[in-house]
């Protein structure tokens, strides 16, 4: 969603209208306007307010769906379901491909779900830290089933027929080759190619990580 959509969201959990958050902020109606209609941004200041006004964090007016703590989920303003958390995922490399029922399980905000159901998501509970800063040992990723994913993405990939990790993706679409990279610098990139790629495929794409502590 961009900001402009958030706004919107919120303003509709809330049953406010524009004009009485424009009085809330202080701010002219038409100001804020460009804020919903994506027009133009807020400072921080004023994000800070609106912020404060909905009860909402920082990181999901932003758009950043990661890093988000157990305690944020439990925002009032979001509604929200459940999943089981169906096993680990390595964040390094050599990690088995392991799908066990913990007996764990999560509540998720409805709002990722954009119209989706909630079977086409699984959670996992990551292991290792090839994706510090961003994602952490411990920390539960949300996953969106697909086979498919854009370049840039973080993904949950199947390689050497039975390893599994998870990783940003990226590739050149038509060539037959895709590069594993994490975020922590101490960790290698690496690059699946040619007949390597038939034992490997993407198992879905990460939309959500929550921090349990």
């Amino acid at each position: 969603m961009t900001l402009g959509e958030r706004l919107k969201f919120c303003a509709d959990k809330l049953n406010y209208t524009q004009t009485e958050i424009s009085k809330k902020l202080g701010i002219p109606l038409s100001t804020l306007n460009g804020y919903f209609i994506d027009a133009r941004e807020p400072d921080f200041k004023t994000l800070s307010m609106i912020c404060k006004l909905f009860n909402i964090s920082m990181d999901f007016l932003l758009g950043d769906d990661f890093n988000v703590r157990l305690e944020e989920v439990d925002n009032p303003l979001d509604n929200h379901f459940v999943l089981e958390i169906i096993g680990k995922i390595s964040a390094g490399y050599d990690g088995e491909a392991i799908e066990l029922g913990t007996g764990e399980y999560i509540p998720v905000p409805e709002y990722i779900l954009k119209g989706k159901k909630k079977e086409d998501f699984f959670a996992l509970r990551v292991s290792g830290d090839s994706m510090s800063p961003r994602i952490l040992d411990g920390d539960v990723v949300i996953v969106e089933k697909t086979r498919t994913v854009d370049s840039g993405s973080v993904a949950v990939i199947l390689y050497n027929g039975d390893e599994a990790t998870v990783k940003k993706v990226v590739y050149n679409t038509g060539e037959p080759w895709y590069e594993m990279i994490p975020f922590n610098i101490d960790y290698p990139r690496i690059r699946v190619e040619n007949e390597d790629l038939q034992f490997s495929e993407v198992l879905g794409k990460v939309v959500f990580s929550i921090r349990v502590w």
